[in-house]
């Protein structure tokens, strides 16, 4: 067979399939959350998460906002997979400066700026991250990155329903780590062993609500000046 032959045979050849999608099952359960050891029944911000699973490389991002309205950030608790650009637009005829303390998970300053499209910060670090501006003492916001999109919560693929139950599909196969979270609050977990094409009960995760601080520094670590400073 000469060499064009060979070549015609090579360029021939189907194209390779991309690999099967790896086995998923589902995860449901409970969560029990309390406050001063009474049962609390406002569901709306907590989060369950996987916490041993990333997300495929290049998987899409959402592009949330964290508006700056009424010298308010809205909304206050914003969810997102790690990697996540959130913009903070300023619909405010005043200046903002919106920061992460030093002290926190993940520092970062956006610097003071007029109202219009905002800037944008990228969260690279998972955990908990508490927002603040520089020059406005009663604006804060929470920022919660998780390490994937397999989460239920606010802006997630599924929520946690008013009596505390919750569902994750997509999760992969094996023995995996389910985590509960509120704001303020120390996490919980417990495992379970994932099986392919079907749903595993996880144990009730019995959560205890924290306080929020009643107060906080200024970007340089000093107090806020009088009120009604702008």
């Amino acid at each position: 067979m000469t060499a064009a032959a060979l070549v015609g045979v090579v360029l021939a050849q189907p194209a390779a399939s991309p690999p099967p999608p790896p086995p998923t099952g589902t995860v449901t359960g409970k969560v029990v959350m309390f406050r001063d050891g009474r049962k609390v029944t406002d569901y709306g911000d907590v989060v369950v998460y996987i916490k041993d699973v990333k997300d495929p490389a290049g998987a899409p991002r959402s592009k949330p906002q964290i508006r700056q309205r009424n010298q308010t950030y809205s909304p206050y608790l914003t969810v997102v997979p790690v990697g996540t650009t959130i913009r903070f637009p300023n619909d405010d005829r005043v200046d903002h400066n919106v920061f992460s303390p030093l002290t926190g998970k993940d520092y970062f300053d956006l610097g003071r700026y007029r109202a219009g499209a905002g800037k944008s910060r990228t969260f690279d670090v998972v955990g908990e991250i508490d927002v603040y501006c520089d020059i406005h003492w009663q604006m804060t916001a929470k920022v919660k990155v998780l390490p994937s999109s397999l989460y239920a919560g606010p802006g997630g693929r599924t929520t946690v329903a008013a009596d505390g139950t919750y569902r994750i599909d997509g999760v992969p196969v094996g023995r995996r780590q389910i985590v509960a979270w509120f704001p303020d609050s120390a996490e919980v977990q417990t495992r379970v062993t994932v099986v392919a094409d079907r749903s595993v009960a996880a144990k009730d995760l019995n959560l205890h609500q924290g306080t929020p601080a009643s107060s906080h520094k200024r970007l340089d670590g000093t107090s806020y000046p009088d009120p009604d400073y702008r």
